[in-house]
């Protein structure tokens, strides 16, 4: 499976970017609540099995994981890297080829900035 290295250009995990994270097509309050899923409760680090993030500009019948996600958040997530080992890419090249996007340094700060865009 081909994998892009970087976010997209509208992805919800560039910081920055300039885009309110409310106008993202495919991004919406009721989506951030279930991505929640994702990650590790607020204010824990461990690894565990969560739900993957998809690409919002994924298809729905064949979506993609979030790479600003898997670079961020992707080490934590058992079920992410089983995934990229089954599917041949790496969660370290992803992670260095973000290594230039400035990217929420975690799910809560991303969650923390839309609520606080609104």
């Amino acid at each position: 499976m081909k994998v892009n290295l970087k976010p997209c250009k509208t992805c919800p995990w560039r910081k920055g970017n300039g885009i309110n994270p409310i106008l993202i097509p495919g991004f919406s309050a009721e989506l951030v609540e279930r991505l929640r899923g994702c990650v590790p409760p607020r204010g824990e680090s461990k690894d565990g099995i969560y739900k993957i993030m998809a690409c919002h500009g994924s298809d729905e019948n064949n979506p993609t994981p979030c790479i600003g996600y898997a670079a961020v958040e992707g080490e934590k997530n058992i079920l992410l890297r089983a995934y990229a080992r089954e599917n041949e890419f790496s969660i370290l090249e992803i992670q260095k080829s973000c290594a230039d996007v400035e990217l929420y340094p975690s799910f809560y700060s991303m969650y923390d900035d839309f609520y606080s865009s609104k």
